[in-house]
């Protein structure tokens, strides 16, 4: 079951990136503007991750008795707006028909992959930092060899 779910995963990221890429083809022939780009990428991925946080900032105020809820609410604002902005923007470059329903889709797909893709790169440079500071290290091995691991 394990193979089955991890094959219907790739070949459901395989159909989300060839959507991407035909989607992409269609509206920069037709508008010269393109949904699917790294940058749309990365604003979707900063608002998710200001929505997620807002969201918990909140919550968390909301379960203290002297929590400041604006925090949270500035931040899912800020997010909102972020997020219209978008939309208003990609409706601009084609028309409403085509628009919205690519804006919704591309706001779905990127908001996903944004925000588990900053939770990697945090990853990411955490270990960077631990490899950093651990350095290299001298290992013995079961023969007697001293082998340098950097």
């Amino acid at each position: 079951m394990l193979v089955i779910s991890i094959v219907g995963g790739l070949l459901g990221l395989g159909l989300i990136f060839f959507l991407g890429i035909t989607c992409n083809r269609y509206t920069i022939q037709k508008f010269d503007h393109a949904f699917f780009t790294k940058v749309n990428l990365i604003i979707m991925g900063i608002s998710s991750v200001l929505l997620f946080v807002g969201f918990k900032w909140y919550t968390a105020s909301v379960n203290t008795e002297d929590g400041d809820i604006l925090n949270g609410i500035a931040l899912m604002a800020i997010s909102a707006i972020i997020y219209i902005c978008v939309i208003i923007y990609n409706i601009k470059k084609t028309n409403f028909l085509i628009g919205l329903p690519l804006t919704v889709i591309q706001i779905a797909i990127f908001s996903a992959i944004g925000f588990f893709g900053i939770f990697l790169f945090l990853a990411f440079i955490g270990l960077s930092v631990v490899a950093t500071v651990l350095g290299s290290q001298t290992v013995e091995t079961k023969d007697g060899r001293h082998i340098t691991i950097h």
